[in-house]
């Protein structure tokens, strides 16, 4: 199945302000690279057949990144958030005659194999497939093939995808995956990672 997966990424200097009470701005900054390298790094390793582009105003740090994994980079005229940057995917994956649009986020911790699997499985039986995170958000959203969508990124944006895709009378998948259910925007996230850091994790 031909798959294009895209990562909105805005400038790392502007990312991760809400951890700026706990963190300076270049601790906030080298943090959004890693995270976004991390999973960059993933999907182009364990699936290298997918176009992996980053959606980004970011010309500099971002698209270097990018290339180093041998990744894309669409660009926007302005960071205008994750809506936006996730209809600029999806317009780029109907264009390029794509069967399948990923849209996930870079700043994931922990990516399992065994969880985006299942999720890949489901995409090809659900025209809709949806990773809840563990604040009621969307970590990881399938459409296949891609066609005409309202995103709701933002506070529940999994129920209001999930409701989007009934009023387009989409099949949908819905679940929440222990590990794809976390990221990193608040200081409790850290610290929820700091702990699970302890435990033995399972094979990748």
């Amino acid at each position: 199945m031909k798959t294009l997966l895209a990562i909105p990424m805005k400038a790392p200097a502007r990312a991760k302000t809400r951890l700026a009470p706990a963190m300076g701005d270049h601790q906030r900054e080298q943090l959004a690279m890693r995270l976004f390298e991390r999973t960059v790094a993933f999907f182009r390793s364990n699936w290298p057949d997918f176009d992996v582009v980053a959606v980004t105003d970011d010309t500099t740090q971002v698209v270097t990144l990018a290339a180093r994994h041998g990744a894309g980079v669409l660009l926007e005229a302005r960071e205008a958030g994750l809506n936006a940057a996730a209809g600029l995917a999806l317009r780029h994956a109907s264009a390029g005659g794509y069967e399948r649009l990923v849209i996930v986020p870079g700043d994931v911790p922990v990516w399992l194999r065994a969880e985006v699997r299942r999720l890949l499985a489901l995409s090809q039986r659900y025209e809709l497939t949806l990773a809840e995170s563990h604040d009621g958000g969307t970590n990881y959203l399938a459409l296949a093939p891609p066609q005409p969508f309202i995103f709701h990124y933002g506070p529940q944006s999994a129920a209001l995808h999930t409701r989007s895709a009934q009023e387009c009378e989409l099949s949908v998948a819905r679940c929440r995956l222990p590990f794809l259910a976390r990221d990193i925007d608040t200081i409790d996230d850290c610290l929820v990672l700091a702990h699970a850091r302890g435990r033995r994790l399972p094979s990748r």
